[in-house]
């Protein structure tokens, strides 16, 4: 969703062998998403490789980085070891996906990362830099292919 700035993070439980529906019956706790090898998502209609189980963030998309990364710790805790028993059948992540205008503070406390190691997920933190009108002004940069809005070059 380009346009808007926000963060989600996404605790995702990808299995060949394991479906979603297994791993919530193991959890006991439902996803928030979840597909089946097979299906057809996206508005591509990509297939998708391996079954998914996944928990959402629940703050607003334009809460902090940490506030996200607390919201998924606080639900994934009480079934973390629980979490850490899949790792030989599933791929365990945590997915940050930031859009921003402007580089967040990226940071993960020491206990946070203490419960990515309970439930052997790894971290992926991908962010998206959208383009802010106003920042590019005060830079005197302009519009791509618009030479008379483009910064002068010094002909080096």
């Amino acid at each position: 969703m380009l346009g808007r700035e926000n963060i989600t993070v996404r605790l995702k439980i990808t299995s060949s062998t394991l479906t979603a529906a297994d791993i919530e019956a193991r959890l006991g706790m439902k996803p928030d998403e979840s597909w089946k090898l097979g299906d057809k998502t996206g508005v591509f209609g990509a297939i998708e490789k391996a079954h998914c189980y996944a928990l959402v963030s629940t703050p607003m998309p334009t809460a902090s980085l940490d506030e996200h990364v607390q919201s998924i710790l606080r639900r994934a805790a009480p079934v973390a070891a629980k979490i850490g028993e899949f790792a030989a059948q599933a791929k365990i992540q945590m997915i940050c996906t930031i859009q921003r205008k402007t580089l967040p503070p990226i940071s993960l406390g020491r206990d946070d990362v203490r419960w990515l190691g309970v439930m052997g997920a790894q971290l992926d933190v991908e962010v998206t830099l959208m383009p802010d009108p106003a920042r590019e002004a005060l830079r005197g940069g302009g519009a791509a292919g618009d030479p008379a809005k483009k910064p002068p070059t010094t002909g080096f």
